[in-house]
C-alpha cells in the first residue's frame, strides 16, 4: 500500500462529526470541513499557546479557507479551534519526533493545500551551563528549533506560490552569544541565518520570508524555561504575544525582511551583530 492510500485509509468519521487520522491527528468540522485540494490555507505550528495561539486568532481575520492548528497539546488546540470561525484542521504531533515528522509530511502530500501562510512558533529552550542543561534537553532544542523547522518549510514550500509568506518566530538570542542558554541561542542563530538563505533562494518564486526576533515575551515560555537559579531581571522589558504579532503583520504587509518588538530590541540586535562582545558583558551582568 502507498503513503498516500495508507493515510486516506486511517482515516476515520467519530461520533461528533471531527475527522481525525489514525496517530491521533485529526481535523475540526462543523459543516465547513476543512478537507480538499487547492484550498486557501494558513499552517501554524506551536499553535497552542502563547505567540503561536495569537497568530492563529489574528489569521482568522485574514479571509483563509482553513487554519491547520500543529502542536503537541490536543486539548488546547480544540479550544482554539472552537474560538475560530475559519474552519480548522487540528494536527497533534511533536515536531521533535521523526516519525510525527514523517506523518505531517504525509498529510500535506495527501491534502496538497494551497498554503498562502506558514507560521513557524514551534520552538523550546532551557537555561544552564554547558554541563547542567540534560542531555535530553539539549537535542530538544536542537531537533524542535533547528531539524523541525528546516524540514516543515521544506515539505511545505512545493505547495506555496508567488504572493505566499513564511514567518519564522526567531529570537534576539540569534544576534547575542549567550552563556547559560549557549544551545538555545546557537539555535536561534541557525534560524536568522536559513531565515536569510532561503529569502534569497525564494526570491524568484515571490514568497516571503519574515523572521521574528524580539526580545523576552510574557508567555508561558518562560516558566518552562527557567529555574529559580535566573534572576528576575535577566527578564526586564518583556512585551507580549499580541506586540510581537502586531509588528510581524505589521512588517510583513511592508515586505520587510525581519521584525522586532520596540527600539531595545533593536539596539540590543545592531549590539549583537557589531560589537558581540560588549553585548555579552552586558548580558553578564545581569547574572550578578
Amino acid at each position: 500500500m502507498d503513503n498516500q492510500s495508507r493515510v486516506h485509509e486511517e482515516r476515520n468519521q467519530n461520533k461528533n462529526g471531527r475527522l481525525s487520522y489514525g496517530w491521533n491527528h485529526g481535523c475540526r468540522s462543523d459543516n465547513r470541513v476543512c478537507i480538499g485540494i487547492n484550498m486557501k490555507t494558513a499552517i501554524v505550528t506551536g499553535a497552542s499557546s502563547g505567540i503561536g495561539k495569537e497568530f492563529c486568532h489574528r489569521l482568522d481575520a485574514e479571509g483563509y479557507d482553513c487554519i491547520w492548528l500543529i502542536a503537541r497539546r490536543e486539548e488546547q488546540l480544540k479550544k482554539i479551534s472552537d474560538g475560530l470561525q475559519t474552519p480548522s484542521k487540528i494536527i497533534t504531533c511533536n515536531l521533535a519526533n521523526r516519525v510525527d515528522l514523517e506523518r505531517l509530511k504525509l498529510i500535506i502530500e495527501t491534502e496538497r493545500p494551497d498554503v498562502k501562510m506558514l507560521v513557524c512558533c514551534a520552538g523550546v529552550g532551557y537555561f544552564g551551563t554547558v554541563t547542567d542543561v540534560d542531555y535530553n534537553e539539549q537535542h530538544s532544542m536542537i531537533d524542535l528549533n533547528v531539524s523541525s523547522l528546516v524540514d516543515t518549510i521544506s515539505f511545505t514550500v512545493p505547495y506555496m506560490s508567488a504572493g505566499s509568506s513564511i514567518i519564522v518566530l526567531c529570537s534576539l538570542s540569534a544576534y547575542i552569544p549567550m552563556p547559560y542558554m549557549a544551545v538555545y541561542s546557537s539555535t536561534k542563530a541557525f534560524v536568522r541565518h536559513y531565515c536569510n538563505s532561503i529569502r534569497e533562494e525564494l526570491r524568484p518564486k515571490q514568497i516571503n520570508v519574515l523572521e521574528v526576533s524580539p526580545g523576552w515575551v510574557d508567555t508561558g515560555f518562560i516558566d518552562n524555561c527557567r529555574d529559580e537559579s535566573v534572576p528576575d531581571k535577566v527578564f526586564n522589558g518583556m512585551c507580549t504575544a499580541e506586540d510581537v504579532v502586531d509588528q510581524a503583520l505589521k512588517d510583513l504587509s511592508h515586505k520587510r525582511k525581519r521584525s522586532r518588538v520596540g527600539i531595545r530590541t533593536k539596539f540590543r540586535s545592531f549590539m549583537g551583530l557589531h560589537f558581540n562582545t560588549i553585548i555579552t558583558k552586558i548580558w553578564m551582568k545581569y547574572w550578578k
